[in-house]
């Protein structure tokens, strides 16, 4: 039936290596996309001071989620090039 002799436990280690490789680059780049759009909201010319405190609020509280909707509610709107299919 199920035997853990026959299980080769050098295939499980580097079944956990990879996986633990592909969760360690999606939270780097994650963090990096974080910082990004956090200092692009930090740094922008708004018309009003409120839309950039709320908008570096909502970018620190939610971390990856406030990140994407800054991107894609304020800087593939504003900024050319980022998106040319939101033109």
């Amino acid at each position: 039936m199920f035997d853990l002799q026959s299980i080769d436990f050098n295939y499980l280690a580097v079944i956990i290596l990879l996986a633990t490789l592909v969760i360690l680059a999606v939270a780097v780049f994650s963090t990096l996309f974080w910082v990004r759009m956090l200092s692009d909201a930090l740094n922008r010319k708004f018309e009003n001071e409120n839309d950039k405190i709320a908008w570096v609020l909502v970018i620190t509280f939610t971390h990856g989620i406030g990140a994407m909707l800054y991107y894609k509610l304020v800087k593939t709107k504003t900024d050319p090039g980022v998106s040319p299919k939101t033109r």
